[in-house]
């Protein structure tokens, strides 16, 4: 989660990150954020927003709420994810 690659303590929002980020990857067939080198990657974490599945495969017909659901799981900040 963006909060744990900052160094900070992980809660269950963090667990709620990273079960987003293992449902992104068995729906798209790929991880939200990729990158060889692990200091990039937790950039990535922090800094940049991941695609929407529906922006990824629009031909899969991804159902709204599912990509919505998955956009907020991913969410930076911890309170913004579902609870």
């Amino acid at each position: 989660s963006p909060e744990q690659a900052q160094g900070r303590v992980g809660d269950e929002g963090s667990d709620i990150y990273a079960l987003a980020c293992i449902a992104f990857r068995m729906i798209a067939g790929e991880t939200p954020f990729y990158s060889e080198d692990v200091f990039d990657l937790l950039r990535q974490h922090i800094n940049e927003q991941p695609p929407r599945l529906s922006e990824l495969a629009p031909a899969w017909e991804i159902p709204d709420q599912l990509d919505r659901l998955i956009d907020s799981m991913l969410s930076k900040d911890p309170k913004e994810r579902p609870q």
